[in-house]
Formats: C-alpha cells, sequence, structure tokens
C-alpha cells in the first residue's frame, strides 16, 4: 500500500511540475485551461466575474437538448417571428447572422445548427420560444441548470447573449458548462462542424450557417487542428470570448479565454 502512495504522489509531483508556463503576454482578462480530469495547466483570473457573449449559447444548448423530447423532438417546427426580428434590428443595429426572416419556419434541428455553429441570436430566441414559452421561462431553466453543474458564480438575463450587466459568469464556471455540453452527444456532433447547409423550402431560401471560431477552420490564421469546438463570442462592451476544447494524442483540454481586446 505505502508504495502505491509513493508511486501515486510522485506521479501529482510529476503532473504539478508540467503546467503550462507562457512565455508570451497574456491579453486576456482571465483564462481557464484544463484537461478531461479537471487538472489545471493555467489560469488567470479564473473566478473573475465576466461578461460572456455568445458564450451563453453554450447553456442554451444544453438546455434545448435536454428538454427537446417534450416539445416534439429535433424534428418539432417554428416559426422566426416578427418580434424578435425587430428586437434584434433593434439591438444587433440591422446585424443578423443566419439570413433568417420574419415567418421563416425551421425544424428545431436546423435552428439547433444555426445557434451551435454561427452562433445565431435569432435561432436562440426561437428555440426558447419553444422550449419554454418564453424568454423568461427559459431563462430560469439555464439558471437552475448552472447551479446543478456547479456554476455557482453566474447568473443568465437572457439565451443569446447580447450584452447586459446582469448577464455574467466566470472563466471556471464557463469551462464547468462547456465540459458538461461537451457530455451530450448532440451538443460534441453538431459543434465540431464548421459549417451546416439549410436546404431551401416553401418558407425560406437555402441558408448556409459558417462557424465564426478560426480556431476550427483550415486554412484561417488561427487554426489548430486538435481543436473541435465550442465556440467564440464578441462584444464591443467586452472584447472577445473563446471557449475551445481540442484531442490531442489521447488527451483532451478545454480552454476559456475572456476579455480579450
Amino acid at each position: 500500500i505505502l508504495a502505491v502512495i509513493m508511486a501515486l504522489s510522485c506521479c501529482v509531483s510529476a503532473f504539478a511540475a508540467t503546467k503550462y508556463q507562457p512565455s508570451f503576454e497574456i491579453n486576456c482578462e482571465s483564462v481557464y485551461l484544463a484537461d478531461e480530469n479537471g487538472n489545471v495547466l493555467f489560469e488567470q483570473n479564473p473566478k473573475q466575474r465576466m461578461y460572456p457573449a455568445e458564450l451563453v449559447q453554450v447553456m442554451t444548448a444544453i438546455i434545448v437538448i435536454e428538454n427537446i423530447d417534450a416539445v416534439g423532438g429535433w424534428e418539432a417546427e417554428a416559426a422566426y417571428e416578427m418580434s424578435t426580428q425587430n428586437f434584434l434590428y433593434e439591438n444587433r443595429h440591422g446585424i443578423i447572422s443566419t439570413g433568417m426572416l420574419a415567418k421563416n419556419v425551421f425544424t428545431a434541428d436546423q435552428l439547433f445548427h444555426a445557434m451551435v455553429i454561427a452562433s445565431g441570436y435569432d435561432a436562440a430566441m426561437t428555440l426558447a420560444k419553444l422550449i419554454a414559452g418564453s424568454q423568461d421561462a427559459f431563462v430560469e431553466l439555464m439558471n437552475a441548470k448552472a447551479k446543478e453543474i456547479g456554476a455557482h458564480d453566474t447568473n443568465f438575463t437572457n439565451c443569446h447573449g447580447l450584452h447586459d450587466t446582469a448577464n455574467y459568469t466566470t472563466a471556471y464556471d464557463m469551462y464547468l458548462i462547456c465540459k458538461y455540453a461537451m457530455g451530450l452527444d448532440k451538443f460534441r456532433e453538431t459543434t465540431a462542424k464548421t459549417s451546416y447547409t439549410c436546404e431551401a423550402t416553401d418558407t425560406h431560401n437555402k441558408l448556409i450557417w459558417n462557424t465564426n471560431n478560426g480556431l476550427a477552420v483550415n486554412g484561417n490564421v488561427h487554426y489548430y487542428a486538435p481543436v473541435t469546438g465550442i465556440k467564440a463570442g464578441f462584444s464591443a462592451e467586452i472584447g472577445r470570448n473563446v471557449a475551445s476544447y481540442a484531442e490531442y494524442e489521447g488527451f483532451s483540454y478545454y480552454q476559456i479565454n475572456m476579455g480579450a481586446p
């Protein structure tokens, strides 16, 4: 028994010695880098309150996956409403990321791809109403799930990620949320995709949704082949956030960067 304890102690010491030490300046306000088992390789202000931007949609995806069967499954249909379009035109300065138009009808699966891959605010809001009847009711589910996961320094006020000072999290909490999401097959499979084609129907034109996560796009200056997700976010108020997941030679890593220039 003593020999086993000594061997394990050596392993722990060896791991502690291999923590990552960047040789460059860190421009993010908050960083959390850990492996699948929770071993921390690098951290910088991991529990500082930060604004998540589109990273909110990781939790939105969790709630959708775990409640989709109650509303008819992935083939359930939902219309993109004029009220949602007007809200986004007013609050996103006319920028609508997915090309959806009011009265277009999509399946839940299509909306899920639009949100996870292209960070579609419109898709997130349409899914929230489909699942819970209203965004407020959906946000209650999000906050309850955050507490269940252990993200106790997180508070969500919307499902899409538009800036709100009451909508906050931490890099550590976002690690917990992303790790939980990657344990769901539907999320893991979808976030690994860099593009999705939504074929035309009698209610909408053909739409192509591409990821904004340069780490996952071959040819992008930031491309890193082992990356298979998760999501990038940006707002003028908080800068850039990236939640990434990578697998390399049998090891899995999560890295959360928040508040970059």
